[in-house]
């Protein structure tokens, strides 16, 4: 069949194939994952359940039902200080509809994105399918690939519309510093950005506090944020998510999304309310135990002659340096997989800047993560000269 000339050449990026392969095999240490390796607490899938019983099996309201969006933003004003308001928030599905609905309503052919060069994937893809052009914000490993101010300033061109923002940060494990922040939301100002800030890790920093990029002065107007579920409460599979931001932008994304979805999963969003209003302590347990997974495996791969790898500052991923090793970070992926049986996702999935590097998920335990380590250890001693 004749497909559309815009999408007849899309191929899948190296994590599926990845994927793919590991699927096949036997005895595989997984972590290529990118979900907690920790199940939905019962009383959120009862409270899923229950909403069913109580009839809520109805086309939902299109940008979210009224009760969890005001529980949305309590969360939001306990936590954070921040003033949003229910009309201002849209319920989607996963974070990752509310991204493409953002840039659908930002962007036009032509208009130029600005991203981290090395990020989550669909963000390249979604720039491509809203006929926008991406300007790669380039990393430094030594600042822990940290978004500078002065990066972004070089990067900037007239036709530069909307910023991506990603803290803490897949693949890489970054997080912004305040100082970071203040200067990013300077040029924002100055060169008319909007951003759309992913803090969909927002629950996983480990040392000090998120600092939501809406909070700072003159942000609020100029800013989508993007949470959700899937990562907070271990919520990957009920695929609920949203985004708060201008009642105009938000508006715009809620037409958008009726020819997308007709609203989201009235059950996810019935737990949801329950998860925020209840479990806390859930959060903080899977906080505690990847603050703990990720340093333990940061410094087993630190270890292993000709990889270097830091600890990240958040989120749950390392991303591993492999360039002594010689190899590009598709053979190293997929011969690791091949000989030692541990999937591990190529850098280059995440743009052309993360060749030279591996990204790990830390969703197994501590056991599994150490025997992972010294399975690459094996690798390496076996294959290098």
């Amino acid at each position: 069949m004749k497909l559309s000339p815009k999408y007849a050449n899309l191929k899948p990026t190296p994590m599926l194939k990845i994927f793919q392969a590991a699927a096949k095999m036997d005895n595989v240490i997984n972590l290529g994952i990118g979900e907690p390796d920790f199940d939905t607490p019962k009383d959120i899938i009862e409270a899923g359940c229950s909403a069913a019983k109580e009839g809520f099996t109805h086309y939902p309201p299109v940008m979210g039902f009224f009760d969890l969006r005001e529980e949305i933003s309590s969360y939001w004003s306990k936590k954070y200080g921040l003033s949003v308001l229910p009309d201002e928030i849209m319920i989607t599905t996963g974070g990752i509809q509310a991204s493409y609905l953002a840039l659908q309503v930002l962007c036009e052919e032509g208009s130029e994105i600005l991203m981290p060069a090395i990020c989550f994937t669909p963000y390249f893809q979604q720039a491509d399918f809203v006929g926008a052009k991406v300007r790669a914000v380039p990393l430094d490993e030594e600042n822990q690939f940290r978004l500078t101010p002065e990066s972004l300033s070089r990067a900037i061109t007239p036709k530069s519309r909307v910023l991506i923002l990603n803290s803490p940060a897949n693949p890489t494990g970054a997080v912004q510093t305040e100082e970071d922040l203040r200067g990013i939301a300077k040029i924002a100002e100055e060169k008319d950005l909007v951003v759309i800030s992913d803090e969909i890790y927002e629950a996983f920093i480990f040392d000090g506090k998120h600092i939501p990029f809406s909070s700072l002065p003159g942000m609020k107007d100029r800013t989508i944020t993007i949470s959700g579920f899937s990562k907070t409460y271990a919520m990957t599979g009920w695929r609920i998510g949203y985004a708060f931001g201008p009642s105009d932008v938000i508006r715009a994304m809620g037409v958008i999304s009726v020819a997308q979805s007709m609203g989201v999963n009235t059950l996810a969003q019935k737990a949801a309310v329950f998860a925020l209003r209840n479990r806390d302590d859930f959060v903080h347990e899977m906080v505690n135990t990847y603050k703990r997974r990720t340093s333990v495996a940061a410094e087993a791969f630190d270890s292993i002659p000709s990889l270097k790898c830091q600890k990240p500052k958040g989120g749950f991923y390392l991303f591993v340096n492999i360039k002594e090793t010689g190899m590009d970070s598709v053979t190293f992926c997929m011969e690791a997989l091949e000989k030692v049986q541990v999937a591990m996702i190529p850098g280059v999935s995440f743009g052309q800047e993360g060749e030279g590097y591996v990204r790990i998920a830390c969703t197994v335990d501590e056991a599994k993560l150490l025997e992972a380590a010294e399975r690459v250890r094996r690798f390496l001693e076996e294959t290098q000269p």
